[in-house]
């Protein structure tokens, strides 16, 4: 899922991964067990986190992804293509909105999925959502339902800093069940300002 921000101060969420043209894999720490509609992300090529605030508060996301360099592939797509995910792409993602902060603290999180739209108009009090997406090379989602997300579930936060995200997860989804732990850099790729009428989507795309 990435995490953008636009001009509006809204936030974007699909997906994101490795910022360094240099790094390929993601450390020992990021680790996703189970599936989702018996799609399981089984090789972690990269993963990464965003810290910022706007006028939703302060925001914290990360997302586990087996795309790597996904940084990089986000930075040369147009600004206004907020959720675009590659072809034979598995991601993992969450996000934390907590209004009136300036940055997340440490906590254990109750998963309620947002509402596509602008984040900054949606927010009613602090927010966690998250989402799991898999494509096959034609860009059909290869999870029933269409990627839907979780229907129950945490996402614990230790660290939050321009430093790192670090902490764990366990939701439940339609169709099964993913738990797992993250400790992950900043990607400064999703600081940059994106283009007017970006809005926040649960569900990524491909394209």
């Amino acid at each position: 899922m990435i995490v953008r921000r636009c001009v509006t101060g809204s936030y974007v969420v699909a997906a994101l991964a490795a910022c360094s043209s240099t790094r390929t894999s993601a450390p020992a720490p990021n680790v996703v067990n189970g599936s989702e509609d018996e799609v399981s992300l089984t090789t972690i090529a990269d993963a990464q986190g965003f810290v910022g605030t706007g006028q939703a508060g302060a925001i914290a996301g990360i997302v586990l992804t087996d795309t790597p360099r996904y940084c990089a592939l986000v930075k040369s797509k147009p600004a206004n293509e907020c959720g675009w995910l590659p072809a034979s792409s598995t991601i993992l993602w969450a996000i934390i909105v907590v209004p009136g902060a300036t940055t997340v603290p440490p906590g254990t999180y109750t998963h309620n999925t947002l509402k596509p739209g602008h984040l900054d108009s949606g927010i009613q009090g602090t927010t966690a959502t998250a989402g799991f997406a898999q494509f096959d090379g034609a860009c059909n989602s290869l999870i029933a339902g269409r990627n839907p997300p979780p229907t129950s579930g945490t996402i614990a936060i230790t660290t939050s800093s321009s430093a790192g995200v670090k902490g764990t997860f366990d939701l439940t989804f339609p169709g099964g069940h993913i738990t797992g732990s993250f400790d992950v850099p900043v990607c400064d790729a999703f600081d940059q300002v994106a283009a007017p009428g970006c809005t926040m989507n649960t569900s990524a795309y491909c394209g």
